[in-house]
């Protein structure tokens, strides 16, 4: 019967709920209208309960609960047995896969998550424990570097943790997360470890003959994640070679050397360099983000209106497009234009940090002191390890002459990056406008120095 009716509760579209569906028949499959009690009934049992669809039993109107087996910050498997450092450090098979650690790749995405949920004290737990079972997570170690998770220094020591942890044949690896690691210390650029991953490898004279060509280093980035590094032949050099490893032409290598040489305030360097990783990848967005940076801190107008119109031209729906005409606007002294270009890059993208930086910049170049406050609080939310957005804070407040809360973001900022030559030299600023000029001098100094720069020789006072 096609039409619904009481009887027929399937094809009833509001059924009535006093009403409850006929029992079946003990033989049939129609209804039976008149059941008969059985003379010795008994008790049906309870049927055995349905898995629920949710992870942990959570509702699906609540948030997210974590089941208790992954409460710690380590992984379970790392929690009840000691490591086994030769499975652990056992070369990858590129073909059966037998070696990937499990355990890491599921501690890593586990990490990638939580940071996309804002909880970066999860997260940061959650990446170290893929690190702490395999050194060759790259995938953990970009996401710990990228996301601003841990500062300078904490950084410094995971890095001679993995160093030390790395088998010999992996030297290339220890030397990229080196190189990584120091990009926010500027003293140390150019660093050795940039030399070592660019210098051509040699041969050593062994019994079995004379010296071979090593094979050129691919200029692809390299693998993000340990199911993929060491895979490519080409990725891993013999442990027998000695001198470099032969990755000049890296995008991975060149995007970590120029963004090292901005932040040592090398603007020329860094424009160079950005400009020839965009050109082999336009959507590389650390490097888009140091290409414009570079350009505006040159003042080249004429080669931001190009990069940006490229790179909106090519993805509209990109951020970093967007940031580009901000930069653009910047340059142009049109804070207002820029304020709205930058606020449509945070709304196409509210976890990109240098956006909101720009965006508090914009604010600022207005007189918009709570604007740009707002920013930068956003960009410190989103960048905890980072000192740029205490840096920038500290100097809003240096500009309202507000020199006790300056102070306080300063040194703030100092404690997530004793290295930066900018934060010593707002510090010296601020000490000088209390009048405390020795202070001032020490940390102006120290500024000079960080910067590899020859300070003034000192005028002899008047007699």
């Amino acid at each position: 019967n096609p039409n619904p009716s009481p009887n027929n509760p399937s094809l009833n579209p509001n059924p009535s709920p006093s009403v409850p569906p006929a029992p079946l028949a003990p033989g049939g499959d129609e209804p039976n209208p008149n059941p008969k009690p059985s003379p010795n009934p008994k008790p049906s049992p309870s049927p055995s309960p349905r898995p629920s669809p949710n992870p942990g039993g959570a509702n699906p109107s609540t948030p997210f609960s974590e089941p208790p087996r992954l409460r710690g910050l380590r992984p379970p498997s790392a929690r009840k047995r000691p490591l086994d450092a030769k499975a652990a450090m056992a070369p990858l098979d590129a073909t059966s896969g037998a070696s990937l650690n499990i355990v890491a790749s599921l501690c890593c995405t586990m990490g990638l998550a939580f940071e996309a949920l804002e909880n970066r004290g999860r997260a940061t737990g959650y990446l170290m424990a893929a690190l702490e079972v395999d050194a060759r997570c790259v995938e953990a170690m970009e996401a710990l570097l990228g996301s601003g998770l841990l500062g300078v220094v904490a950084m410094q020591r995971v890095v001679e943790d993995l160093k030390a942890r790395l088998p010999p044949d992996m030297g290339w690896l220890a030397d990229y997360y080196a190189a990584r690691g120091s990009v926010h210390d500027p003293s140390s650029h150019p660093n050795v470890h940039f030399r070592r991953l660019e210098a051509m490898p040699t041969k050593k004279s062994g019994k079995r003959g004379e010296d071979a060509a090593a094979s050129p280093a691919p200029a692809t980035p390299l693998s993000t994640g340990a199911a993929d590094v060491g895979s490519s032949p080409n990725s891993v050099m013999d442990p027998k070679v000695e001198g470099g490893w032969g990755l000049g032409d890296n995008l991975d290598v060149v995007a970590a050397k120029a963004e090292a040489a901005y932040y040592a305030g090398d603007a020329a360097a860094a424009k160079d360099l950005a400009l020839r990783v965009h050109e082999v990848d336009p959507q590389q967005e650390t490097c888009a983000l140091v290409l414009f940076a570079s350009l505006l801190e040159l003042g080249a107008k004429n080669d931001l209106y190009y990069m940006a119109h490229k790179l909106i031209e090519a993805s509209p729906a990109a951020a970093v497009s967007w940031v580009g005409v901000g930069c653009y606007y910047i340059a142009t002294k049109r804070p207002d234009l820029a304020q709205r270009y930058f606020h449509k890059a945070t709304k196409l993208a509210p976890r990109l940090a240098p956006a909101w930086i720009g965006f508090g910049n914009a604010f600022s170049a207005q007189d918009e002191s709570d604007q740009a406050m707002a920013a930068y609080r956003s960009a410190a939310r989103l960048l905890p390890g980072s000192h740029v957005p205490s840096l920038y804070i500290g100097m809003e407040y240096l500009r309202s002459n507000n020199l006790s809360l300056a102070g306080s973001f300063l040194s703030g900022a100092l404690s997530l990056n004793p290295l930066d030559p900018f934060t010593f030299n707002e510090v010296g600023v601020v000490a000088y406008r209390k009048g405390s000029y020795r202070e001032a001098e020490a940390h102006f100094r120290k500024a000079l120095a960080l910067a590899r720069l020859e300070p003034p020789p000192l005028r002899q006072p008047r007699p």
